[in-house]
């Protein structure tokens, strides 16, 4: 019996689907492509204070055409996140959403800066702002500004689903060992 043509059909469907699931994982919120986006990337932020985010869209668009641009940056302690005085110029903002590191956790999504109601607490690591909009008008600039504020907390972060699954996985091997050894195999 020759096993190796199953092994190579059923081995390379498994692969390709293991990589369709990693891809949907790695790549979420990108249903629809804007028309320009840019990532603008900004240094690690140490203590509390205001940083203010925004972009000048005209010299990369013109009117009718969206955008969506990613803010990065690296927080080392837990901060409270919020936004505040946002000023839009020939803009409409369609949406504003907060990501950890490569897309793993959404810590908020809303229809524009001036929806945002929550304040999440932000744990030490990478962080991912994108702002989504559409450029409306030319004559008064295609351009905006927002702060954004980090305030020290006291809270601390609420722990990624990943962080679950590698305690509940530990937890598990510990108590198949236990159980392996109250049995009287040893496991090597």
């Amino acid at each position: 019996m020759d096993y190796q043509p199953r092994l190579l059909k059923y081995g390379f469907g498994t692969l390709l689907g293991s990589l369709v699931v990693v891809a949907l994982l790695v790549l979420p919120g990108r249903a629809g492509a804007a028309d320009i986006e840019r990532t603008i990337p900004y240094s690690f932020v140490p203590t509390p204070g205001s940083l203010g985010v925004g972009d000048n869209l005209a010299p990369y668009g013109s009117v009718g055409q969206s955008f969506l641009d990613h803010f990065t940056f690296t927080v080392g302690t837990n901060f409270t996140f919020n936004i505040n005085n946002v000023a839009p110029h020939g803009i409409a903002f369609t949406g504003v959403e907060l990501w950890s590191g490569l897309g793993a956790t959404q810590y908020f999504s809303a229809a524009s800066p001036f929806a945002v109601s929550s304040s999440p607490t932000l744990a030490a690591g990478y962080y991912d702002l994108r702002v989504s909009g559409q450029l409306v008008a030319s004559s008064t600039g295609n351009f905006y500004s927002m702060g954004v504020n980090f305030s020290p907390s006291s809270a601390a972060p609420v722990p990624e689903p990943e962080t679950y699954a590698m305690m509940l996985a530990g937890l598990g091997l510990m108590g198949f060992v236990a159980r392996r050894r109250k049995h009287g195999r040893v496991v090597a």
